[in-house]
């Protein structure tokens, strides 16, 4: 025999590891079966079965929803996962946008509600979820707003939804920059010549901002200054997070 070869190591190893097997119980029979731990470390070894699986996902329990209190059945793997909180995508879209659940006031047979940021939401079964400033914008279009489009409250006021407060922008980059010049004039400057600084809010000539082709008025949103002073708090932070590497001869 030729020294340093065996023949059997390669079957010995196969019987090692049928070997090293374990016992644990079904989660949904509760039967003992046995599993390799390799199969346990990838998040199997379960079920003892396929036909257990495949209940265990059908499985559903009872909760309660946590807007209006009406029990409804879920997957278990659903409440494991932080979800399965609300009846339906009415009671989670009040939960997630209302501040108290109450109902403030009606408009043209709808009754709303004020959402976290301001705004008044409804429900129709015909049109969903929507809010009361584009319901009005639609009915004065008298068609579907286009795809994209904002509608801007010209007195700022997030509740007055009359006629001849609304205008309809033609997507979301129009009315950031439309909101970023209401802010210079407020400031007492120039919107053609200055701009607001994102982050230390001071009123700076347009010199004073790095290039930026996808923002709305092609700069950036940060000064230069600021942009330079988070630029050196990142590089600071990697290299104590991450330090060189000494090199070995």
């Amino acid at each position: 025999m030729i020294e340093g070869l065996c023949l059997c190591s390669y079957g010995g190893q196969n019987a090692r590891e049928r070997e090293e097997v374990m016992k644990v119980e079904c989660q949904h029979c509760g039967k003992e079966f046995k599993v390799v731990p390799s199969e346990i470390k990838k998040g199997g070894g379960k079920y003892c079965s396929k036909q257990c699986s495949g209940a265990r996902r059908q499985t559903r329990v009872a909760t309660n929803c946590q807007y209006c209190g009406k029990e409804f059945r879920v997957k278990p793997s659903v409440l494991n996962r932080g979800f399965g909180k609300y009846c339906s995508r009415v009671c989670r879209g009040k939960a997630t946008r209302c501040l108290t659940g109450n109902i403030e006031a009606t408009y043209d047979g709808h009754t709303y509600y004020i959402s976290t940021l301001g705004y008044p939401y409804f429900y129709s079964r015909l049109l969903g979820e929507l809010s009361v400033h584009r319901y009005v914008a639609r009915r004065i279009l008298r068609k579907p707003l286009p795809k994209g489009a904002v509608v801007h409250h010209i007195d700022e006021d997030r509740l007055n939804f009359s006629n001849d407060n609304l205008v309809v922008l033609q997507d979301n980059s129009e009315h950031t920059g439309l909101h970023a010049r209401l802010r210079v004039q407020k400031a007492g400057g120039n919107w053609r010549t200055q701009k607001i600084c994102s982050r230390c809010k001071q009123l700076l000539d347009r010199s004073s901002f790095n290039k930026n082709k996808t923002s709305y008025d092609g700069l950036q949103y940060e000064c230069k200054e600021c942009s330079a002073k988070k630029d050196r708090r990142y590089r600071t932070k990697r290299k104590q997070s991450k330090p060189m590497k000494q090199l070995t001869f």
